[in-house]
């Protein structure tokens, strides 16, 4: 995985061909937010 400064506050965040948008890089992610961010990243938040 590796970070990409993205627009304003937003940062993207890359995994093989897959990617998800950070909506604010320096606040912490809820569980909600984690989940969806792992689905489009097709991994599973368990093996994090």
């Amino acid at each position: 995985m590796w970070p990409n400064k993205g627009k304003g506050s937003h940062g993207r965040l890359y995994f093989g061909d897959e990617f998800t948008t950070l909506e604010d890089r320096k606040k912490e992610i809820g569980r909600d937010l984690l989940a969806k961010m792992c689905a489009d990243l097709k991994i599973d938040p368990h093996d994090l």
